[in-house]
């Protein structure tokens, strides 16, 4: 494990330090025998060390941040000037003992031979440390060809990561687009440009620069041509089986980088594959105990795989490390609530009250709401996350919010509620939720037409392939009264049913109105049976409903009483005039009277 510290500049121009650092990081980062702690790591670091997080890395914070990791090196970089030539050293120190192990040292004539200078002093570090000319001759790809590149392009994307990594992605886009119009070959820009785009929301941008750098990703360093593959099947082509291929020959390659481990252990969650992420998310902690989104993922893996108690304590783990932030108090709180903890709850909802960027929190508070029924509430809380994200001047964001909640409107009574906001609104690519609200409230034939392009938009598409595309023509089917044809066309989906309530919810709700009350019953067990997946989910109640249901078509009286008795304490505190609140006492009161 290394850390490099901030670039000591003395040639007096200003500037100059930031950009170097960035493409020394760039370089040595190619290397699979050497692993170094990430910015956010750093960072994350200085603030336990009561320090702002944009503090410079100097070399005696440097080697503290280093001690405080476990690491083993600390890498320090200083730039000087002779007349027009630059000077380039590099010097690598022990953390504990603060030992000299290496120093490499390249002279560039003018800025523009600079990455040059660089590739050498981090292609001799590397060697000086132990690394095989073989290992370097292959992972060794320079900062830029021969016959490309330029200083300038380098500094617009230092600038643009330095402005990313402090979450300034608006601010950032415009220096990436710069440093690509300087090199239009520069790889990595265009793969930095595309996640800045994701950041703000700008899914059309994002996927346009991320086939850029996929088509040039042959031209970049190992490691970058693997993140950029990665990036590209996730969200261009959504092919996730490839991605995975892709991950585990990362890990293969680099196994001492965190970024595969936890990227890998994400996947497996999203493929519905909660314990097989356990292993390369621990992996991920093994390599990194600083790595907060480690402990997200691992405890996300454990809460999806049953194993909410360990998921708990992964999460009081890193809150005691103080990692926690956003996404780890929003996991905490679906953990709680998941184990009945109405103190733990409360606990989390008044955290993200008190930290007004925990825009994840305030959606946990929907979630909540429409869960226990209080769906009025529910929508003004979706609206007010929507509202403020139009003011911030994230349009897709804005619009994302309110299209997600349609389909729990019309899934949960509501449907004329759905398609004011159906109407009103502009589709957002890619999304399942609002396409079978439309089928659920009338507009088959819009939701039909939807569909047929966005299958012919992502032919390799896992989730298209397999779940929102059968999620959507099951819904189709249902709205025309033909369930036996929904269930079929659920049939792709059935290895996804652990990753998310949506599809057993309605293959079970598609049984049931062919009247096969048994078939229904399994595909509601799959809900309750497994609660961790989607604490917050509205489906969970409603999967006791629908199990009352299906056992009342199975004439078993009593434990239909039973589970409608579950669905009506889970909505103890809804919204007394909710349709589906009102439909479920009537029913069960039917049952009492007819026995």
């Amino acid at each position: 494990m290394v850390v490099i510290a901030d670039l000591e500049n003395v040639t007096g121009e200003a500037g100059l330090s930031q950009v170097l650092d960035s493409a020394v990081a760039t370089d040595l980062k190619q290397s699979p025998y050497l692993n170094f702690l990430s910015a956010v790591h750093v960072q994350e670091t200085l603030s336990q060390m009561q320090q702002q997080k944009d503090t410079p890395l100097t070399p005696v914070l440097a080697r503290e941040v280093c001690l405080r990791n476990n690491a083993q090196v600390m890498l320090r970089g200083v730039v000087a000037k002779f007349g027009r030539r630059y000077l380039i050293t590099l010097d690598a120190t022990e953390c504990v003992s603060g030992d000299a192990l290496a120093s490499s040292k390249a002279e560039a004539a003018d800025t523009d031979e600079i990455p040059h200078a660089i590739d050498a002093v981090a292609d001799e570090m590397r060697r000086k440390l132990g690394e095989s000319r073989a290992s370097i001759r292959r992972f060794g790809t320079p900062l830029f060809a021969a016959d490309t590149g330029s200083f300038e392009a380098l500094r617009n994307y230092s600038n643009a990561v330095h402005l990313g990594s402090h979450g300034r992605y608006s601010d950032a886009i415009p220096l990436f687009q710069r440093a690509v119009e300087l090199d239009p070959k520069f790889t990595i820009a265009y793969a930095d440009l595309a996640a800045s785009y994701r950041n703000v929301g700008e899914r059309a941008m994002e996927a346009e620069n991320l086939k850029k750098a996929y088509e040039l990703r042959d031209s970049a360093n190992e490691r970058d041509r693997l993140f950029i593959i990665a990036r590209y099947h996730d969200s261009v082509t959504g092919d996730l089986d490839e991605g995975l291929r892709n991950y585990q020959t990362w890990t293969n390659i680099y196994p001492r980088d965190t970024a595969a481990w936890v990227n890998m252990a994400d996947l497996y969650i999203r493929l519905g594959q909660a314990e097989l992420a356990i292993v390369p998310a621990k992996r991920s902690l093994e390599l990194n105990p600083q790595n907060a989104i480690g402990y997200v993922v691992l405890g996300r893996a454990l809460m999806h795989a049953g194993q909410l108690n360990a998921a708990k304590f992964v999460c009081e783990q890193a809150i005691a490390k103080d990692l926690d932030g956003d996404d780890l108090h929003s996991l905490l709180m679906q953990v709680d609530f998941a184990l009945h903890d109405a103190n733990g709850v409360e606990a989390q909802i008044a955290w993200g009250r008190g930290h007004a960027s925990a825009t994840r929190m305030r959606l946990n508070e929907a979630l909540l709401a429409a869960a226990q029924g209080r769906l009025q509430q529910g929508r003004e809380t979706m609206e007010a996350i929507s509202i403020s994200y139009k003011r911030q001047g994230l349009a897709q964001l804005h619009t994302f919010y309110l299209e997600a909640g349609t389909r729990i409107l019309a899934e949960t009574g509501h449907p004329q509620e759905a398609r004011r906001y159906l109407d009103s609104l502009p589709p957002v690519p890619g999304m399942t939720d609002p396409v079978v609200a439309m089928a659920e409230t009338g507009e088959e034939g819009r939701a039909e037409e939807i569909l047929r392009r966005e299958l012919a938009q992502h032919p390799d598409d896992t989730m298209w392939t397999n779940l929102k595309g059968p999620q959507i023509r099951a819904a189709i089917l249902l709205a025309r009264h033909r369930p036996e044809e929904a269930v079929e066309a659920l049939r792709p989906a059935m290895a996804y049913d652990l990753r998310e309530f949506d599809t057993p919810f309605m293959r079970g709700t598609a049984h049931l109105n062919a009247h096969q009350p048994e078939a229904a019953e399994r595909e509601f067990h799959k809900i309750i049976d497994h609660p961790g997946i989607d604490p917050l989910s509205y489906l969970y109640p409603l999967a006791h409903l629908g199990l009352a249901r299906s056992l009342a078509a199975e004439h078993k009286a009593g434990e239909s009483r039973d589970e409608y008795e579950k669905f009506l304490a889970l909505w103890k505190d809804a919204d007394q005039n909710e349709p589906i609140l009102k439909q479920a006492r009537s029913e069960n009161n039917s049952l009492k009277n007819a026995h």
